[in-house]
C-alpha cells in the first residue's frame, strides 16, 4: 500500500503567496510548499502484550492443541468502525466546511481597507478550518494517506496548531495499523508510531490526545511512555476539539499500556509488578463491565492470571466466560490447555463434563466434553484398558451429541469419532476381545474413507496397525488350535488391508499367504467330506468332525440323503477354495508388481499357479525364470550379509525346484526336470528331501510321473471329489 511522505514545514507560508492565490485558489491548488516525506519504518514488534490470548482457535486433534496464550496483534479498524461518539465528533470538526463563502468577501473588504495583518489572520483561519474539515472527511473515508497530505499542507501554514498534529497522529496510526493488518509493515514502520507519539505530545492533554499518545507508544513498544500517557488519560477531560478517533476503547488502550509495562517489569528480576497487575485487572474488569460478552477481554483476563502464576484462577475465569459464551471456540481452546495443565487429563474431563451438563444444547460444550473424555481415556489405557474402552465410547457419544445439536460440527466430530473407535479397538485387543476389537477397527472406515489410516503419533496406533496386530494374534491361534475361525478372520483382515493399501507390498504378501492357507484348508476339508461320502461306514467321531466342517449337515450321514449332503458340502468348500486361491494369486501378482526384483515375491506367485490354480502356467514360468536370473546376479554381490545370503540362496533354490515341478508335472519333460532338481539340490542351503525321495526317482527312465503322489495332488487340487 502507498505510504504517506513526511513533509518539511516552514513556520508560515509567505504572505505574498496568500494574497496572490487568494483563499479559495490556495485551497484548490495547494500553493503552499510540501516536500516529500521520508519512507516509514517498521514497528519493532507487532505486539507488545505477552499474555493476551491467542488467535483463531481452530480445533485440532488433542495431539496438536493450539497455544492458549500468545501475544495479540494490534487490531486496527477503519475510522468508520469507531464509536458513535467519534462519529459525532467528526461532524463537529467538519462543521466549518458548511459556512457560507462570506469569508472571501470579508478578506477582500479587509484588503481594500489596507488591513493586511487582519486579512492574513482571517484567511489563515479559513484555510485552517478548510484543511481540518477535509482531513477529517478523508480520515472518516479511510483515506489516511490523502489526509496526511492535506494535513502537511495545513501544518505548513500553522505549524503550531495542535489540532492538526492530533489529526496527523491519527493518520499515521491508521496507516501503520492498516499495514500491520495486511502484513505489510516493514523495517521503517516503527518511525510512524514514534512520529505519531510526538504529534500527540504536541497537543494539550485531554481524553483523546492522552489515549492516542498511549496507543502510539504501545505500538512503538515504549512501555514507560505508554504507561505515563495512559495514567494521565484517566484524569483527563474531554475536549470537543479533539474527538475520539481511535478504533480501540479507552479501557483497551489503558490495558495495553499497563500490560506492556507489566511484561517489561517481569523481565527485570526483582521489579515490582503488583500495582501493574492490578491496573491490568482493573481495565479488563471495566471492559467486561461494559460488555460481559467481550471474548477478548475474558481471554486476556485468564492469560494475565496464568502469567501471574495462578492457573486455578485462570481456569476459573475461563469457565465463567464459557458460562456466558458457551459456543466460543476461542475460549474453549484456551480452557483446554489450562485445564489439563491444572487438573490433568482426568480432571479436565470431569470439569468439561460439568460445563457440558450446564450447556447441553451447545455443540461446543458437548464436543469439548467428548474431546477431554477421549484424552482421559488415552492416558488411562495402559493401566486400565477396560475403563479406557468405556471412556472412548463415552467420548464418541458426547461428540456425536455435538453434531446432533449443530450439524456444522460434522467435520470436527468425524475426526474424533474415528480415533475413538481406534481407541476402542486397541483397548479391546488388550483385553483379549478380538471380535470386539475387529468390529471397532473396521468401523473406522464407516466414519471416513481413510479412517483406518488415522492415528495419533506415539499415542494411539492406526486402525491398519490394529488390524495387523489382530491378524498376527489370530495366526498364532490358528497355529495352536487349527480351528478354522481364526484363519478365516486373519485371511479376511489381510484381504482388507490389501484393499485399503493396494500399493503396500507387505499387505499384498500377507493377503496372498493367508488366502492360500485358507484355500488349502478348505480344499482338504472338501476332500475329507467327499471321502466320507464314499466310505462304506461312518463312525460317530468322524460324523462329529464332519459337522464341524458344515453345521447344516443332516443327522444321518450314512443314508443316501446324508451322503448326497456330504458331496454337496464338499463341492461348496472346493469352489470357495478355488476362489480364495485365485485371490491369493492376484495378491501375489500385486506384490510382484511392487517388488519386481524380489525372489521371494516371484516364487510365491509362481507357486500358486504351478501347484494349485494351473490357469496361467506360462506366466508362472516367466516369473520363475526371472527369479533364477536375478538370483544369480544378486548372489554375486560380495557385500551381502551372511543371513541375507542364506535367505537369497534358499529362494534361488526354490525357483529351480518349482521349474523342475513345472517341467515334470505339467510339461512331462523328465530330462529338463532332472536338471532343475539337481541344480536346486546343489544350491541348498536347506535340505530338499522331496526332491531326493520323490521327484528325482520320478524322473528316472521308465518311471511314470503321473503315478507320483505329489503329481496327483497337484493335478487334482481344487476338485471336491477327484477320481479314485
Amino acid at each position: 500500500m502507498p505510504r504517506p511522505s513526511r513533509s518539511k514545514r516552514p513556520s508560515r507560508a509567505p504572505l505574498v503567496a496568500l494574497l496572490v492565490c487568494g483563499a479559495s485558489a490556495f485551497a484548490a491548488t495547494g500553493c503552499g510548499t510540501s516536500a516529500p516525506r521520508s519512507e516509514p519504518a517498521a514497528i519493532a514488534a507487532t505486539s507488545a502484550d505477552e499474555v493476551a490470548p491467542s488467535g483463531t482457535g481452530d480445533l485440532d486433534l488433542p495431539s496438536s492443541p493450539r497455544a492458549a496464550v500468545e501475544p495479540p496483534t494490534p487490531e486496527p479498524a477503519p475510522l468508520s468502525a469507531a464509536t458513535e461518539e467519534s462519529s459525532n465528533a467528526v461532524d463537529e470538526v467538519a462543521r466549518p466546511a458548511q459556512e457560507p463563502p462570506a469569508h472571501a468577501d470579508e478578506v477582500a473588504r479587509l484588503l481594500q481597507q489596507g488591513k493586511l495583518e487582519e486579512a492574513h489572520s482571517r484567511l489563515g483561519r479559513q484555510l485552517l478550518d478548510t484543511r481540518l474539515a477535509r482531513a477529517t472527511e478523508l480520515l472518516a473515508a479511510g483515506a489516511a494517506d490523502e489526509a496526511l497530505v492535506v494535513l502537511d499542507e495545513a501544518l505548513a501554514l500553522a505549524p503550531d496548531e495542535p489540532r492538526l498534529h492530533y489529526l496527523r497522529g491519527i493518520g499515521l496510526l491508521r496507516t501503520l495499523e492498516a499495514a500491520l493488518a495486511h502484513g505489510q509493515a516493514d523495517s521503517l514502520m516503527a518511525d510512524f508510531a514514534v512520529d505519531a507519539l510526538q504529534a500527540f505530545e504536541r497537543c494539550p492533554v485531554n481524553t483523546a490526545s492522552a489515549h492516542a499518545a498511549a496507543h502510539a507508544a504501545w505500538l512503538a513498544s515504549r512501555s514507560s511512555d505508554a504507561l505515563r500517557h495512559a495514567r494521565s488519560a484517566r484524569s483527563a477531560s474531554a475536549d470537543p476539539d479533539y474527538p475520539w478517533l481511535l478504533a480501540s476503547s479507552p479501557e483497551r488502550v489503558r490495558y495495553d499500556a499497563a500490560a506492556l509495562a507489566l511484561r517489561d517489569a517481569r523481565a527485570q528480576p526483582g521489579a515490582a509488578t503488583d500495582e501493574l497487575l492490578e491496573e491490568c485487572r482493573g481495565e479488563l474488569a471495566a471492559l467486561l463491565a461494559n460488555d460481559p460478552l467481550d471474548t477478548w477481554a475474558w481471554r486476556a483476563f485468564a492469560a494475565q492470571e496464568r502469567a501471574a502464576g495462578d492457573a486455578g484462577e485462570a481456569v476459573a475465569v475461563l469457565e465463567r466466560a464459557i458460562d456466558r459464551l458457551p459456543a466460543s471456540r476461542e475460549l474453549w481452546n484456551d480452557w483446554r490447555e489450562l485445564a489439563r495443565e491444572l487438573s490433568g487429563a482426568r480432571g479436565a474431563a470431569d470439569r468439561a463434563a460439568a460445563l457440558a451438563e450446564r450447556h447441553p444444547q451447545t455443540a461446543a460444550a458437548m464436543f469439548h466434553a467428548g474431546a477431554e473424555r477421549f484424552e482421559a481415556a488415552l492416558v488411562r489405557m495402559p493401566e486400565d484398558p477396560g475403563a479406557a474402552r468405556d471412556e472412548f465410547r463415552q467420548a464418541e457419544e458426547l461428540v456425536d451429541a455435538a453434531r446432533a445439536t449443530d450439524p456444522t460440527w460434522d467435520e470436527y466430530v468425524r475426526r474424533y469419532e474415528v480415533v475413538c473407535r481406534a481407541g476402542v479397538g486397541w483397548a479391546s485387543l488388550a483385553l483379549g476381545r478380538s471380535e470386539e476389537s475387529e468390529i471397532a477397527f473396521r468401523s473406522m472406515s464407516a466414519v471416513l474413507d481413510d479412517g483406518l489410516e488415522w492415528k495419533l503419533e506415539g499415542r494411539l496406533g492406526s486402525g491398519i496397525e490394529g488390524l495387523d496386530a489382530l491378524g498376527r494374534d489370530l495366526a498364532q491361534r490358528w497355529d495352536a488350535t487349527h480351528e478354522l475361525e481364526p484363519l478365516e478372520r486373519a485371511a479376511a483382515i489381510y484381504a482388507t488391508l490389501h484393499e485399503v493399501a493396494p500399493r503396500e507390498v507387505g499387505w499384498s504378501n500377507k493377503s496372498g499367504v493367508f488366502q492360500r492357507e485358507l484355500a488349502l484348508e478348505l480344499a482338504q476339508r472338501a476332500q475329507a467330506l467327499c471321502a466320507a461320502a464314499r466310505a462304506p461306514t461312518l463312525d460317530g467321531e468322524l460324523a462329529s468332525q464332519l459337522r464341524g466342517y458344515d453345521a447344516v449337515l443332516p443327522q444321518d450321514l450314512a443314508s443316501d440323503a446324508g451322503r448326497a449332503a456330504l458331496v454337496a458340502s464338499a463341492q461348496r468348500l472346493a469352489a470357495r477354495a478355488r476362489e480364495l486361491m485365485q485371490r491369493s494369486w492376484d495378491a501375489h501378482v500385486a506384490a510382484v508388481d511392487q517388488e519386481p526384483d524380489s525372489l521371494r515375491a516371484l516364487n510365491d506367485a509362481a507357486l500358486v499357479q504351478i501347484r494349485y490354480l494351473r490357469t496361467d502356467l506360462a506366466r508362472a514360468e516367466a516369473l520363475l525364470r526371472r527369479s533364477v536370473e536375478l538370483g544369480e546376479r544378486q548372489l554375486a554381490d560380495a557385500t551381502l550379509a551372511q543371513r541375507a545370503r542364506y535367505e537369497l540362496q534358499n529362494a534361488w533354490g526354490d525357483a529351480h525346484q518349482s521349474l523342475g515341478v513345472l517341467s515334470l508335472v505339467h510339461r512331462r519333460d523328465a530330462l529338463t526336470a532332472r536338471l532343475w532338481f539337481e541344480k536346486a539340490l546343489a544350491i541348498g542351503p536347506d535340505p530338499r528331501p522331496l526332491i531326493s525321495n520323490e521327484y528325482l526317482p520320478a524322473c528316472a527312465d521308465g518311471a511314470d510321473p503321473d503315478r507320483l503322489p505329489e503329481s496327483i495332488a497337484i493335478q487334482h487340487w481344487g476338485e471336491a471329489c477327484p477320481r479314485p
